[in-house]
Parts: C-alpha cells; structure tokens; sequence
C-alpha cells in the first residue's frame, strides 16, 4: 500500500468520525433541558416572545435543517451567542486562547523535562 493510499484512507476515516462526532454533539445540544430561545430571555418572557426568539434562531425548522445549519455555521466559524454571555461563543473562544496557549506550553515543558530522564532510567535497566 502506497503512503498517498494509507493517507487518503486515514484523512477519509477522520471525516467519517468528525461527521458522527457532530452529529452527536447537535443531538446532544437538543437533548439540553431548557430551551435555548427561553434561556436567551428573561425569566419573566412572555410565550409570544420564546417563539420569536425560537423562530430567530431557527429552532422551529425540521431537526436536519437546524443541523445543515449548525455545520454551515461551524464551517465558516460562526459557533453562535452563548446563552450565558450574551455574546459570540467565538469571541469568548479568542480571548481565552493565550491562557489556554501558555498553559498548554508549560505542561508540555513539564512533561518532557519529567518523562525523558524516566524514560533514560527505564531503559537503561
């Protein structure tokens, strides 16, 4: 089997388990107790403003148009608004990435500086 072959599978099979992958994570976003539109809202909102909210967001469509939907959004990197935050999941995504970059930095550097003199014993026994 030629590299270009094994790569082609392998790039194949990750698309395949990245297609479940998110399938399972929109179904499990839905299976949420709690409404999303309801969550976006005051606790006070009226019945008529949860279904504007839900047709703004698209929750009243069939589940594969809102799942179309989902992947066009993640593809092009529009992850959508928090319900907590009240503002762009990618934006608070970003501003968490240098933090989340050094310490992930400084574990690898641990790791290495722990893990190479152990791996230097063990195989000299």
């Amino acid at each position: 089997m030629t590299t270009l072959r094994y790569i082609g599978r392998r790039v194949l099979q990750t698309l395949i388990v990245l297609f479940f992958v998110s399938i399972f994570a929109f179904l499990l976003i839905r299976m949420a107790s709690g409404s999303p539109a309801r969550m976006m809202l005051p606790d006070d909102a009226s019945e008529e403003q949860v279904a504007a909210m839900e047709e703004k967001l698209g929750l009243n469509k069939p589940l594969y148009q809102q799942y179309l939907r989902y992947m066009s959004g993640v593809l092009t990197g529009d992850l959508g608004m928090s319900t907590i935050y009240k503002q762009p999941v990618a934006s608070i995504l970003a501003s968490r990435l240098p933090v989340t970059g050094t310490l992930t930095f400084w574990t690898i550097l641990v790791c290495l500086l722990v893990s190479i003199p152990l791996g230097v014993v063990a195989g000299s026994r």
